[in-house]
């Protein structure tokens, strides 16, 4: 398994390889057409974090989870999520799978705004740039997201980013029928303004994203458990509510607040 550095680096073994380059995907994407031969674990950091633009450029073999902290660090964030241990910033992105907070924040193309790339001949190009409206060519960035590696691998990425909300709570509610849930979900992001995003997952479970000023936040929270029960307080390092919000509940929210 050969390691490179650099986005010269990767052109060179592509061009004088006499088989095939296969890159390993960083944790998340599965290749079934054979072993990976090459990582890409040498490029890696923030390359550049311009808080006051709204812009950072990062190195594809980052791991998502250092990316996040050290924007989280400057008051920053990109509101998409790449869930799994040691997923990086090019699998996540190559990969193109979208979150929880898809509704409410868009996905992956939403907030890519460039990027560096090698194709399969080689050659290092770049696609998009640092600002939103580039028409300057094909926004070669886009057709990347969600390709898997199929026509490019990535090298390095640039993100447009966010301020930080003051606080966000994640609550997850078990409801007793996806009809209940569907029925809460619609009633919370009503009479919730803080509500960042609400999802129904499988047979009526329901996770609410509440984002903003701390007492926006708080008092939106409490709505929910004033009508809940079993709900108890968030741990410090997941911050996430669980509770069983009663059929009978959910006319009291609609009404209430």
């Amino acid at each position: 398994m050969l390691t490179v550095a650099t986005a010269a680096e990767l052109s060179d073994l592509i061009r004088d390889c006499d088989g095939y380059v296969r890159v390993a995907g960083g944790g998340w994407m599965k290749d079934d057409r054979g072993p990976a031969n090459v990582r890409l674990d040498g490029l890696a950091g923030v390359r550049d974090l311009d808080a006051g633009e709204m812009v950072a450029t990062v190195a594809a073999g980052t791991l998502w989870s250092d990316f996040v902290a050290e924007l989280r660090a400057a008051g920053r964030e990109v509101p998409v999520e790449a869930v799994g241990e040691g997923v990086t910033v090019g699998s996540a992105v190559a990969a193109g799978i979208d979150g929880w907070q898809y509704a409410a924040n868009g996905s992956w193309r939403d907030w890519v705004l460039g990027c560096e790339a090698v194709d399969g001949r080689g050659r290092v190009f770049r696609g998009g740039g640092r600002v939103v409206k580039n028409v300057a060519g094909y926004d070669l960035a886009k057709l990347l997201i969600g390709s898997c590696g199929l026509f490019a691998v990535l090298t390095e990425v640039t993100f447009r980013l966010r301020p930080v909300p003051g606080l966000r709570q994640r609550v997850v509610i078990d409801m007793t029928s996806a009809a209940a849930g569907l029925t809460a979900l619609r009633d919370i992001e009503r009479v919730c303004p803080s509500t960042e995003f609400a999802t129904l997952r499988g047979e009526g479970t329901l996770a609410v994203s509440l984002a903003g000023h701390p007492e926006d936040v708080a008092d939106d929270l409490m709505r929910i458990r004033e009508r809940g029960t079993e709900v108890s307080s968030p741990t410090s390092e997941s911050r996430t509510i669980r509770g069983r919000v009663p059929r009978s509940a959910l006319a009291d929210l609609c009404r209430g607040a």
